[in-house]
């Protein structure tokens, strides 16, 4: 992860001037650190959970058919159908991944900006008129 990060820190760095009009700070560093953590879970636990899912569903469907092949053969028939039904909502929470990740980095870039420009705002209220 840190490579990765040290990679896109590199892209960004590479980019041209206009790239950093359209882009803010706040948005460019929410996202190379969110992102980054994003990508550290997913190695991290969905690699391993979707190796664990996979062996109790094999194991599941071993059973299933000594225990009866005909309701084994039925409910590996409708698999496909609940498949379908289930990756809506997957969509759905991707889609609002997406919109929470825009929404932090516009946050972020509020917020460096804010602490950023402190200093200046410190030292306009202190002088006198």
């Amino acid at each position: 992860v840190a490579r990765l990060r040290q990679g896109i820190f590199r892209a960004i760095f590479r980019q041209e001037l206009a790239f950093f009009d359209m882009q803010t700070s706040g948005t460019l560093t929410s996202r190379l650190t969110s992102d980054t953590q994003l990508v550290q879970v997913s190695i991290s636990t969905g690699f391993m959970e979707t190796f664990i899912g996979l062996a109790k569903a094999g194991a599941a469907i071993v059973m299933a058919f000594n225990a009866c092949w005909q309701l084994a053969a039925m409910t590996l028939g409708v698999g496909p159908a609940m498949g379908i039904v289930l990756c809506l909502p997957i969509a759905w929470v991707l889609k609002v991944s997406v919109l929470y990740n825009d929404a932090l980095a516009r946050a972020t870039h509020v917020s460096t900006e804010a602490t950023g420009s402190m200093r200046t705002v410190i030292s306009f209220g202190s002088e006198g008129f």
